[in-house]
């Protein structure tokens, strides 16, 4: 079964603006944006007019050419980053090589798409990226903890792909570490937090070729930077934010493929200069992933999967959170895994 997402459609008020110094590029996006019903369109093929365009009022997306005189996409992504906008970017290039794409995602992209332009897929990731955003306005404005995991768990959704095997994988971590956080003397507030803000982890899988990540192989050098990136593209997503759990959740999503050692991701950090919440959910997200099959292994056993996370202790994880995990019951971390019962 395939989760339903797009009942009612994304906002079509949002404020899109359009910058490609070839006008024909311009009026085909320009068509395609308006017979999908969003109207807020505004285009230029003047590079250094979309900078003025996008700081003039508050803009949802902005799609940008790489290649173009006077400024290149680089160069838009540059200013506009130094003016302090912060709108979702998608490239829009013929330019197909992996350097550049590199190159784009690390000054601030959110999305790099190739032309010639696959129109379903151009509209499929404006739409994801704009419910995105409204998901997060609603987020800002929820007090109420059930209606706050359900956006959340759509926001995941939204970035993984809507099937049931990333809502199981997303529901199960999240479970794992409010278990973990209780272990740790977290009061429940703080665990309930934890939990909810770990549902998008991964929000940044967003901006990963959803190719590369169904590989069923070992990546090659430079897929596996493209999904190393995921966790800054995550940061990038959801910070900065108001909301504690939005808070956390930028905590978590750029921090928890860090390693206690310094050797993790992305920023090297060592020990304690993990957030405690990175901490955490780096246990849960390895134990999750390893009891469960991926394109290129079979599932580990729940026995096999523990020793993993008890082998890890003081060099991939937090020892105080692996000796949290090892107080769990094996009934809570069946439970918390979805394995069956022994």
């Amino acid at each position: 079964m395939t989760v339903k997402l797009r009942a009612t459609g994304p906002e079509r008020d949002a404020r899109i603006v359009v910058v490609d110094d070839y006008e024909a590029n311009v009026s085909v996006l320009r068509q395609l944006l308006s017979r999908h019903g969003y109207q807020r369109l505004v285009t230029t093929t003047d590079p250094s007019e979309g900078v003025e365009l996008c700081s003039a009022e508050p803009t949802d997306l902005l799609l940008v050419d790489l290649h173009m005189p006077s400024l290149d996409g680089l160069e838009v992504i540059g200013e506009l980053k130094a003016r302090g906008e912060r709108c979702p970017i998608i490239v829009l290039t013929a330019d197909i090589a992996s350097e550049s794409r590199a190159a784009a995602m690390d000054a601030g992209a959110c999305d790099y798409l190739s032309k010639p332009f696959e129109l379903g897929k151009v509209l499929s990731r404006i739409d994801d990226h704009l419910q995105l955003r409204a998901l997060q306005a609603q987020l800002r404005a929820t007090e109420e903890d059930p209606a706050r995991r359900e956006l959340l768990e759509r926001m995941a959704l939204l970035a993984e792909g809507s099937s049931d095997e990333v809502l199981g994988h997303v529901r199960r971590v999240a479970r794992l570490c409010g278990l973990l956080a209780g272990a740790l003397g977290l009061s429940q507030r703080e665990a309930e937090l934890i939990a909810d803000a770990a549902l998008v982890h991964d929000i940044g899988n967003i901006g990963v070729p959803e190719s590369i990540r169904a590989q069923p192989r070992s990546l090659e050098p430079d897929e596996l930077a493209d999904v190393r990136r995921h966790a800054v593209l995550s940061s990038r997503i959801l910070a900065p934010e108001s909301s504690p759990v939005l808070r956390t959740a930028t905590e978590i999503a750029g921090s928890h493929h860090e390693r206690w050692e310094g050797r993790g991701y992305p920023g090297g950090l060592v020990g304690d200069g993990i957030p405690l919440p990175g901490r955490i959910v780096a246990v849960a997200d390895v134990y999750d992933s390893l009891t469960h099959a991926r394109p290129h292994r079979a599932a580990f056993s729940g026995a096999e999967a523990v020793e993993h996370i008890y082998g890890g202790s003081g060099t991939r994880f937090d020892p105080e959170v692996v000796a949290a995990f090892a107080t769990l019951e094996d009934r809570d971390l069946l439970s918390a895994s979805g394995l069956p019962d022994a």
